[in-house]
């Protein structure tokens, strides 16, 4: 209700597409860890389509990370999928961005797992982890190691 509200008051006041984007984040953000999946994939859908409009690259990146697992968790591979493969656009259209290839490979790990492609999965978290020098985030880092030991348990 609060973030209706302040949504309510960025469009009342024309505020920048930023604000905008701000607020639907949080809101898809509550909803998803309330495991509503549904309600939160189109907050976080309308916040990529306002970071986009100011062609906020990083935001439009971190939104298509969130879309993707949001999808997966609804079971909406499809959806998934053109996510991911629009994180792999990105990423070849923003080089300075040099964390968006260890993302796009460590996404696609993490689909292919949800759809039990174990063998795709390894070889994306492989890729994934080879990028890993161009990334900061030791929490993915250690996560994608942990997916692959468990993926080739499984192989």
């Amino acid at each position: 209700l609060l973030l209706d509200n302040a949504l309510k008051l960025a469009k009342q006041h024309n505020l920048s597409p930023n604000t905008h984007a701000m607020i639907y984040n949080a809101s898809g953000i509550i909803y998803g860890r309330n495991q509503l999946y549904a309600q939160g994939y189109d907050y976080l859908l309308n916040a990529y389509r306002q970071w986009a409009i100011v062609n906020d690259y990083q935001d439009m990146f971190n939104m298509l990370h969130s879309l993707t697992h949001n999808a997966i968790y609804m079971r909406e591979y499809d959806f998934a999928q053109q996510h991911v493969d629009e994180m792999f656009t990105l990423a070849e259209q923003q080089p300075s961005f040099k964390d968006f290839i260890f993302f796009a490979h460590y996404n696609a790990g993490f689909l292919a797992s949800a759809k039990g492609e174990i063998t795709k999965s390894a070889h994306s978290f492989s890729l994934a982890i080879k990028e890993q020098g161009n990334t900061q985030e030791r929490f993915f880092i250690k996560s994608a190691y942990e997916v692959n030991i468990s993926n080739y348990f499984r192989l």
